[in-house]
This record gives C-alpha cells, sequence and structure tokens, in this order.
C-alpha cells in the first residue's frame, strides 16, 4: 500500500543530506592545504656580502674572498613524488599556520587527501632547482678572475700575480632562476714587499782574486763576509784557508800565501759551518837570478876639453840584467 506522507517525508531527508554533503566537500576544499592563488614566480634577488678580506685590508701571498649570500625564494623547500618544490609563497594559510614543514617529504600528506595528482597545484609549485643561489662571480679590478658554485662559496688567489698597491674587488650572485644580486665591493692593498731580515752571511769577497809572485815571495789575501743585501757584515767571522797543491804555494790562517815552486795554486777561505767559501788564483813564477857585475858603463863615454880644463866622468856597475847594482 502506497503511503504518501512516508514517502513525502523520506524525500526531504534526502534533500537535507544531499545539501549537507554539498556544504561539507565545499567546507573540506575550502581548507585544502593547496588552495588556488595566483602563479608564483621567483623574481626576488639573491644577496652576496664579501666578508673577508674587510674593505681597506692589506693582503699578500695567497688570500681567499669569502661571501655570505641568501636567496629569500628558498626559505621553504618540500618533497613531493621525489621531486623538490619551493613552496615558501604558499608556507602560511589564511589564519596563519603553517601548511608546510619545509625541509620535509610531504608526499603521503599529499596522497591521502588528494591522491597522486599534483595537476591542481601545478602552477603553484616552483620546483626546487630553480630556487636559491646557483653561482658567485668574483671580480679584481673588474675583470672576472674566479666563479665558484658550490656552498659555502669563496675563491682563493695568489695576490702576488697582481701589482702591488690599491685594487677592488667585488663579487656577484647569481639564483637559480636567472636573477642577479647588486655587486659586493670592498677596496685592498696588494702588499707583498719582502720584508726586512737580520743580515747573514751568504757570500765572500776575496782580494786580490788574480796574482803573480815570485818563487820565495808572498801575498796577503783579504777575505769579507757579505750579507743578503751586498753589505759586509758588521761582525766578520773567522775564515779558514786552504791551497789546493801545498808545493806550489802555502797559505797560513790570515791568508798570506808564500810561493814555493814555478805553478798555478786555487786559495780557498770559507766560514766553518755555513759552507759559504770564495777562490783565488796564485800564479808563482821564476825568481830572477842573483845580480852580479857584468859590465861597467862610464859617462860621458866621450868629451872635448881645453887645456888646463876638467870634465867628470862617472862611472856604474851594471849585473846581468842591465840594472845597477
Amino acid at each position: 500500500m502506497y503511503n504518501y506522507n512516508y514517502m513525502k517525508n523520506t524525500i526531504k531527508k534526502v534533500k537535507v543530506l544531499s545539501l549537507t554533503a554539498v556544504f561539507a566537500l565545499s567546507a573540506s576544499f575550502m581548507f585544502l592545504p593547496f588552495s588556488v592563488r595566483a602563479a608564483t614566480v621567483d623574481s626576488s634577488n639573491p644577496t652576496v656580502a664579501i666578508t673577508s678580506p674587510a674593505e681597506n685590508a692589506v693582503v699578500s701571498g695567497m688570500s681567499s674572498i669569502v661571501v655570505d649570500t641568501t636567496d629569500a625564494y628558498s626559505s621553504c623547500v618540500v618533497t613531493l613524488f621525489g621531486s623538490n618544490y619551493d613552496v615558501s609563497p604558499l608556507q602560511t594559510d589564511h589564519s596563519g599556520g603553517n601548511l608546510f614543514i619545509c625541509g620535509t617529504d610531504m608526499t603521503t600528506t599529499y596522497q591521502s587527501e588528494h591522491g597522486t595528482n599534483l595537476s591542481r597545484v601545478a602552477s603553484y609549485l616552483i620546483p626546487a632547482s630553480y630556487t636559491g643561489v646557483d653561482k658567485v662571480e668574483f671580480y679584481f679590478d673588474g675583470m672576472l678572475f674566479g666563479t665558484d658554485m658550490t656552498a659555502p662559496y669563496s675563491f682563493n688567489w695568489n695576490t702576488a700575480i697582481f701589482a702591488d698597491g690599491i685594487h677592488a674587488l667585488a663579487a656577484l650572485a647569481y639564483d637559480q632562476a636567472g636573477n642577479t644580486s647588486t655587486y659586493s665591493m670592498v677596496n685592498i692593498t696588494i702588499d707583498n714587499t719582502p720584508a726586512d731580515e737580520d743580515p747573514v752571511i751568504t757570500s765572500i769577497a776575496l782580494t786580490p782574486t788574480t796574482s803573480s809572485i815570485y818563487m820565495g815571495d808572498t801575498v796577503q789575501l783579504t777575505a769579507v763576509a757579505l750579507d743578503q743585501y751586498g753589505n759586509p757584515l758588521a761582525v766578520q767571522p773567522s775564515f779558514n784557508w786552504l791551497t789546493n797543491d801545498t808545493s806550489i804555494a802555502m797559505v797560513n790562517a790570515t791568508g798570506l800565501v808564500t810561493g814555493n815552486t814555478v805553478g798555478s795554486a786555487t786559495i780557498v777561505a770559507y766560514t766553518a759551518g755555513s759552507f759559504i767559501g770564495a777562490i783565488a788564483t796564485v800564479d808563482v813564477v821564476n825568481s830572477p837570478a842573483t845580480p852580479v857585475l857584468t859590465s861597467i858603463s862610464l859617462t860621458p863615454a866621450t868629451s872635448s876639453i881645453n887645456v888646463g880644463d876638467t870634465v867628470q866622468l862617472t862611472a856604474v856597475a851594471k849585473d846581468q840584467y842591465g840594472n845597477p847594482l
């Protein structure tokens, strides 16, 4: 039997349930973590600041340029289905609560609510590979001379290949979306002038470097120790003396050389412990024979005088070499 009142009440209940379901679905959509928003584009510029060397620093030898970098657009990265996304523009919902836990894999959370379809949010996610600082370029007096593509960013350089004086260093950062920072600049002074060092012996000056003496005669050699600047040391060391052939020439502890026989001898002066020395050559030649009277010269050899006048004659005895005795 058809019950009109029963069917009427049933239809009303179905309508109420349907409206309730619609409102429930609408409410659920309103609070989805990935609600409809305008598409985001990474247009923020990274920043870079040179932290070392400091402004007006003096550098020498090997030096390093160290920088700090930031890129505000990469403040929150999450993983969804194996890919990383920058969600910093969507990080906070309308009530101020956090929708994402930065640095975590949120695949399970998303999948439990929305399945595996990312199409509804694809235009609101920026692949993390396009965010963050990508590289830093380093400039010397406006010339690019180094690039670092791995954080933390720095560049090691040899100051010795550049002229001493005041120069400008600069750094420029790029993010992975192609945005660039402003230049960070510092002025530095390169000074590779060697520091003055305490004088040390580096060489010996020996004089005379060559000499010739007769057998039995002597010659005095003098040694002077010089420092790295070519100046005589204020306090001279003691020297040792050697000859390469004692049969030709002997040398004593003060550098006095005596000729023994005809020949050439090498004399060495050196300081004990330093292995620094100098050499001189002494040639010994035959001594002249003992002079003997071999002739007499009489001057004038001829003269003419008047009767009763005089003339003085001078006689000089000479040796075998024609020298006056």
